[in-house]
């Protein structure tokens, strides 16, 4: 009997983009020792994510804690920090290993426009590397025009918030170094690819 190949690349970033805020909200509770399920309790019984609709508590819930809980439990604090853009490239370490759609953009697209000296991404780029992910994983063929266009959403802006673009409309890159923290976290853990991502434009 043939193996089903297993999913290499998932549309999860769909559900919300960097959740910085929510995200320290969260590590905040998960600090205290509380479990996944007093964690979701909290947020709907006092609103904490500040949202109307339960159902979007819920689901932004849901990838922040799957995107925590792909690190080691030692980079909450850097989340939790005072300092803002510790906080924020933390999140995107959790982001990068928990969504490897996301991750292989900044490694192989960004990657190659600063090795061929072009500062500026753009909708076809995101377009092209789809393409290229069909090749390694037959899923993403069945992702919906909706499902792409939404992915490309998230994705800019992700890179917009954590400042690896000037904004979702101006997509130069900026050329920025990871905080020394969190670069001492992910060699400690043995994150490599992590740490390649992050620092693909240093």
């Amino acid at each position: 009997m043939k193996l089903k190949k297993p999913i290499h690349y998932s549309a999860n970033i769909t559900a919300g983009s960097l959740l910085v805020r929510e995200s320290r909200k969260v590590a905040e509770l998960l600090l205290l020792g509380l479990n996944r399920q007093e964690i979701k309790q909290k947020l709907l019984e006092e609103n904490l994510f500040q949202v109307r609709a339960q159902s979007s508590t819920v689901r932004r819930f849901r990838l922040v804690m799957d995107r925590l809980q792909s690190l080691d439990k030692t980079i909450l604090p850097l989340i939790m920090g005072d300092e803002n853009i510790l906080a924020t490239q933390s999140v995107l370490a959790c982001s990068v290993k928990h969504s490897r759609l996301l991750g292989d953009f900044m490694l192989k697209v960004i990657g190659r426009k600063i090795r061929i000296i072009d500062d500026k991404l753009s909708d076809r780029d995101w377009e092209k590397y789809l393409e290229s992910c069909e090749e390694l994983d037959p899923h993403v063929e069945k992702f919906t025009v909706s499902t792409r266009k939404k992915l490309r959403q998230i994705g800019f802006r992700i890179l917009a918030e954590s400042r690896f673009i000037e904004s979702q409309l101006d997509r130069r890159l900026v050329f920025l170094r990871i905080e020394p923290e969190l670069k001492t976290f992910l060699v400690n853990h043995d994150e490599k690819y992590v740490l390649k991502c992050l620092e693909v434009c240093e």
